[in-house]
């Protein structure tokens, strides 16, 4: 059985990048992200690099999806790169 991983900050720039290289390895992704400074249109373009499915919770401050993520899934690491960046 895979290794369930969930990246927070998995539809940003380093995030997308760490999920490509994860889902290509074996690993089952859970991708938490509240889009704020990340595209929508990253996460289908991940499934077509990889040919592989990333379980999406994309929430605009949402605690509620946040919850029921972690009640529903057991996962065996997280990586974390979720953050707000200063506007320029």
């Amino acid at each position: 059985m895979a290794k369930h991983i969930c990246c927070t900050g998995g539809a940003g720039y380093i995030g997308s990048h760490t999920v490509v290289k994860l889902l290509e390895s074996g690993y089952k992704v859970s991708i938490m992200d509240n889009l704020i400074n990340a595209s929508e249109k990253v996460l289908p373009r991940l499934k077509e690099l990889t040919g592989k499915e990333a379980n999406v919770c994309a929430h605009k401050k949402c605690f509620a999806a946040v919850d029921k993520l972690f009640a529903e899934q057991k996962f065996d690491g997280i990586i974390h790169f979720a953050g707000l960046k200063v506007g320029t």
